[in-house]
This record gives C-alpha cells, structure tokens and sequence, in this order.
C-alpha cells in the first residue's frame, strides 16, 4: 500500500472512528512508488485491512463484524476479532518495557510518532479501540 504510516497525527478518537480513518486514508498519498520498495506496515496494517473488508463486503462490514458473523458465530469459536464488554476480562493489559531505553534508534522514527498520543499503552487497551464502531449502522 505505501503507507506504513500517515502524515496526520491521529487522536484516540479519530483511532476508533472508521469514517475519519477512511478519509484520512483517500487523502494519504503513498510513501514509495508502486512496486518500488516493500515495506511492513505495522501501524496502519490493521486499518487499511479493515478498509479493504469495508469496501468488498456486500454488509458494509467491519473485519471483526465480519469475522464474527461469518466464522465465530457459525463455528461457535471462542476467537475475536475487536471485543464486547463480556470479553473485558480476558483481555490483557498493555505495559511499556521498564527500561527508558526501550525505544533507542527510532526516536527520528516517523512511524513511531505518527499515533501521536496513542502510543500510550493505557489509551490502546481502552474498549474503544479494542471494539470500533461501524462505518455503516
């Protein structure tokens, strides 16, 4: 896709808010030229793979919605793409590394700050971002 991360920082809101991700993804414009460089998308991967779902599915539905209707309800299987409040209690809590040092060598990393304040890992375990709403209600 070229677009390991997006130019515009993106707020704990915005992170949950498929219609303004969506946006923001028609207006980025890719990193590298097509077929010029392979890159890892390790920021954005979940977002633009949740477009993708969006846009073929027929329902409009997000991957998780998505997943779970046409996998773990029809297979009864204890697996979750995003969660609902009943699942709050398995989930495990997100922690930075103790040592301050944990992120040498990418503090020039645009990747790295292009979540802006997201990169708190208490806002990323919050259930807003663990269970999105839908682009279509």
């Amino acid at each position: 896709a070229g677009l390991p991360y997006f130019e515009e920082d993106i707020t704990l809101g915005e992170a949950a808010d498929r219609i303004k991700i969506s946006k923001i993804i028609e207006e980025e414009i890719p990193k590298y030229p097509p077929g010029s460089k392979i890159a890892y998308h390790p920021i954005t991967f979940g977002w633009l793979i949740d477009q993708v779902f969006c846009r073929i599915d027929k329902k409009q539905r997000s991957i998780g919605e998505f997943f779970r209707d046409e996998v773990q309800q029809k297979h009864n299987t204890d697996v979750y793409i995003g969660s609902c409040a009943e699942q709050e209690c398995r989930i495990a809590k997100l922690s930075l590394p103790r040592r301050s040092n944990a992120f040498r060598g990418h503090v020039n990393d645009r990747m790295i700050f292009s979540l802006g304040n997201l990169l708190h890992t208490k806002k990323l375990s919050t259930s807003d971002i663990r269970a999105p709403q839908p682009l279509i209600e």
